[in-house]
């Protein structure tokens, strides 16, 4: 999957979890917080580095990875399990953004 649409899909993906959540103000904030991060210029700059091309890919894929866990968690009705996997996703994700790509 190329970048810009995976970071579509991610961004939709996230944003059905949180509309699914119920809570407008874990909508609201959400939306806020990845408008910002997404607008970023430092951020796409990361992402679009001729240099971190590799590395971005491993964490796409991994963030694929974990999306389809976490959804299978959901759809099987198993917040638990879908509250550890998301809590594994976003520490991966930070993880491979600031060990990797820094």
């Amino acid at each position: 999957m190329e970048l810009t649409d995976f970071r579509k899909a991610d961004r939709q993906f996230h944003a059905a979890i949180a509309r699914a959540s119920g809570n407008p103000l874990l909508v609201e904030m959400y939306g806020k917080v990845l408008a910002r991060l997404f607008g970023s210029a430092e951020f796409d700059d990361l992402l679009t580095s001729e240099q971190n091309r590799d590395e971005v890919t491993k964490i796409v894929d991994e963030s694929a990875d974990h999306h389809a866990t976490i959804a299978a968690a959901i759809a099987a009705g198993d917040a638990g399990a879908a509250v550890r996997e998301g809590g594994r996703h976003l520490n991966a994700v930070e993880q491979g953004i600031l060990d990797r790509l820094m």
